[in-house]
């Protein structure tokens, strides 16, 4: 039995086949039982694993149920699981009908079987299409969108990166819209900070900071910080401390526009993967019609002819019962009382006297 050989029982050196008379309810029990004959250790070259199952008996229903629950274990180890809902296969029970007709060999049974687990995945197969739909209509409309902000973003960028100048080192160089030519990167930290802080700035509007290796600035008081934007670069600086050294603000910027020659490759990188994916998706939109929703209808209403049928059946059924039972009960409570052939004269009684 499973329960004392199948587990943990090291006889496998010269086992050559493992015979299943019955289906147990767990898949691991039956991968215990292989376990034994297929084990390390083994020295024949070959071994047979051997199952035996009566056509037309409860052993269809129980290999059915281990094949169903094996085959959900198997989906949810790989993660391909496509359903919110599963069957709890815990309490596997047929009704009497059911039983009834597995030991009768009625066909309709196995077909019903058969049916439910096509059904099953043809019904999985048919929500994982819908999501599909659902999900491509997301991506095409994401896709659209980067497009046109890429293609919007790209000449403003192009045109930043082929202004740009080197300013590493020494060859730091800096212009005020005031005319002012600063070549320290500390000069130009202080003439920000002094311009953002003096300036009124009640609109909370960018003010133009010159240029810095050809490439416009623009910045603004934000609270206790400063926020910068760089031509072409559309990821601004924000919360630049104002009490940080005055240098060290030159060189976020330098930062920031050493940046573009990157978002200028990111950009046309995001137009092609774009306009490579829209025409997939549009196609994939196209066919909107599920292949297999015939098969899938076919098959439904077949199940739901086959249990309508064993429905009506047990109904049937049940109903012979009882008229069987009332007929029994009624047999049973009949009086046997004597015949008799000429009437019975009552005799009146009198009180003796004394």
């Amino acid at each position: 039995s499973t329960e004392k050989m199948g587990t943990g029982m090291n006889v496998q050196r010269r086992l050559i086949a493992v015979h299943h008379a019955d289906c147990p309810w767990r898949p691991a029990d039956l991968e215990q039982r292989d376990g034994r004959v297929l084990r390390q250790g083994n020295e024949n070259p070959e071994v047979e694993i051997l199952r035996y199952v009566t056509e037309g008996t409860f052993d269809v229903y129980k290999w059915q149920k281990v094949e169903e629950k094996a085959a959900f274990i198997y989906q949810l180890r790989a993660g391909t699981q496509q359903g919110r809902e599963i069957e709890d296969f815990g309490e596997a029970a047929l009704s009497f009908a059911e039983v009834k007709a597995l030991a009768s060999g009625d066909s309709r049974v196995i077909e019903r079987a058969q049916l439910a687990m096509e059904v099953e995945q043809l019904g999985r197969l048919r929500d994982s299409h819908s999501t599909s739909l659902v999900r491509a209509r997301r991506e095409l409309a994401s896709n659209e969108a980067s497009l046109e902000r890429a293609e919007r973003r790209l000449p403003a960028l192009q045109e930043a990166a082929s202004k740009m100048v080197d300013t590493a080192g020494a060859a730091f160089h800096a212009h005020t819209p005031d005319g002012q030519h600063l070549t320290e990167r500390a000069a130009y930290g202080d003439w920000i900070v002094a311009t953002l802080t003096q300036t009124p700035n009640d609109d909370d509007r960018l003010i133009p900071l010159g240029t810095l290796g050809g490439i416009d600035i623009k910045g603004r008081i934000n609270g206790n910080n400063m926020d910068f934007r760089v031509e072409g670069n559309h990821h601004p600086a924000r919360g630049v401390p104002l009490e940080r050294e005055h240098w060290r603000i030159a060189t976020k910027l330098e930062t920031m526009i050493a940046q573009i020659p990157q978002l200028v490759e990111n950009t046309e990188n995001t137009i092609a993967y774009a306009q490579s994916m829209i025409p997939v998706l549009q196609q994939q939109l196209g066919t909107t019609g599920f292949d297999q929703e015939h098969e899938y209808q076919t098959k439904t209403a077949r199940l739901t002819e086959i249990n309508q049928a064993l429905e009506a059946t047990a109904a049937d059924e049940a109903e012979a019962a009882k008229v069987n039972v009332a007929t029994s009960a009624g047999s049973d409570s009949v009086e046997h009382r004597p015949r008799f052939d000429h009437p019975v004269r009552d005799e009146a009684v009198h009180p003796i006297r004394t």
